[in-house]
């Protein structure tokens, strides 16, 4: 049945993409992943039997695609002032203030920690300054001086390799959605290429980031037998999301329904004091000879909301992906926050990335980016006109 589900998809988003020609259709971002992952698995496990969660793809993906259609028949009458985000001349300089977070943020960890520990104890005022403001990194491609691109790249990719790896794919997977922006359409031979440099680089990203940190840690290792971990390593994250997402789809409603809604309680926990905080992390399950406590969201929340509030959980996920969609086909001042949210919904195969603050932070930064920039753009309209 996946591939009845692979082929839904592909023809929907495409159709998609004729609606919304801005690279790659949402319900390509958060449907592809999953369905390309249980391609593989089906492919591999011949053994394997995901006929629910295939089902409940195919009803959402349907469900997703009709949200997409209204909602671009609602916008279609709506008019919006274009403001030119090249015209923002202080832009190109506010990615050289998030990288200062990001140094000053591992810095502290270091002499905090120590090289060893620095991964995931990153925190404080500055990780946060540097995750709410890190969608500024998008506007790097913007920098003239190539230089000056290149060494905050570079010096940027160390640092975020002694960070979690969620913070280096956030760093990269906006722009490889940009690249498929500026091509109009993700269904071109040539992207073929995009997506085996995104397969290569994931694959990167996981053996550098373990590959320092195993250095980091002083731990010697033959370079062939920590290939063979890492190749193994990723084989088991491909896997372990699909079995333990099985187990959560045939369990449903026994997890902590706030979980999918901890980051904003967790915020308002925040602001009036109480340090009582939500953890998202689910217990350990062992399931099909893999333990592991990540499913992809769809069975997460199944697992902690049941079916229902599953289905209403992510037709609004829709609704808000749709609209900030809609926003930046006629708007192009909304890229950064809309590269920033379907980064995300790439994510959401892995686990509830929406139940994470580092991933709502995001999003929320993105979202605050893009009304200053509006706010900013209509003031300085308004001097103009006066002047």
């Amino acid at each position: 049945m996946i591939f009845i589900v692979a082929l839904v998809l592909y023809i929907l988003g495409y159709i998609e993409n004729k609606i919304y020609p801005l690279g790659c259709p949402p319900i390509v971002a958060f449907f592809g992943p999953i369905t390309f992952l249980l391609l593989i698995c089906n492919i591999l496990e011949k053994n394997a039997s995901f006929f629910v969660y295939n089902l409940i793809l195919l009803v959402l993906i349907l469900i997703w695609f009709l949200i997409g259609i209204i909602s671009y028949l609602i916008f279609f009458k709506c008019k919006q002032k274009k403001y030119k985000i090249q015209k923002i001349y202080f832009v190109p300089y506010m990615d050289r203030l998030v990288f200062l977070f990001l140094f000053l943020s591992t810095l502290k960890t270091v002499f905090i920690f120590g090289w060893q520990n620095t991964k995931g104890n990153a925190g404080g005022i500055l990780a946060h300054l540097f995750i709410l403001f890190s969608p500024f990194y998008f506007f790097m491609t913007y920098i003239k001086n190539i230089k000056i691109k290149k060494i905050l790249l570079l010096m940027s990719l160390i640092l975020l390799f002694l960070h979690p790896k969620y913070e280096s794919f956030l760093f990269f997977l906006p722009l490889i959605l940009y690249k498929f922006y500026r091509n109009k359409t993700i269904f071109k031979f040539k992207n073929i290429v995009i997506f085996m440099t995104i397969g290569f680089g994931v694959f990167s990203v996981f053996f550098c980031t373990y590959y320092i940190n195993f250095k980091v840690k002083g731990l010697n290792v033959d370079f062939k037998e920590f290939s063979v971990f890492i190749i193994n390593h990723i084989k088991y994250y491909v896997l372990s999301p699909l079995y333990i997402g099985k187990y959560f789809l045939l369990n449903p409603n026994q997890g902590d329904k706030v979980i999918p809604f901890s980051p904003f309680i967790n915020i308002t926990k925040v602001i009036i004091g109480n340090k009582d905080y939500i953890n998202p992390i689910l217990p350990f399950v062992n399931y099909g000879g893999i333990s592991s406590n990540v499913g992809g969201i769809i069975p997460e929340l199944v697992y902690n909301i049941g079916n229902i509030g599953m289905y209403i959980y992510v037709s609004i996920l829709g609704i808000i992906t749709y609209i900030i969609e809609n926003l930046f086909l006629k708007n192009r001042i909304w890229i950064c926050t809309n590269l920033i949210l379907k980064s995300t919904l790439f994510l959401c195969f892995f686990n509830n990335v929406y139940s994470v603050l580092g991933y709502v932070e995001r999003v929320l930064g993105s979202l605050f980016i893009t009304l200053f920039l509006i706010l900013y753009q209509k003031l300085k309209s308004k001097r103009r006109k006066h002047s």
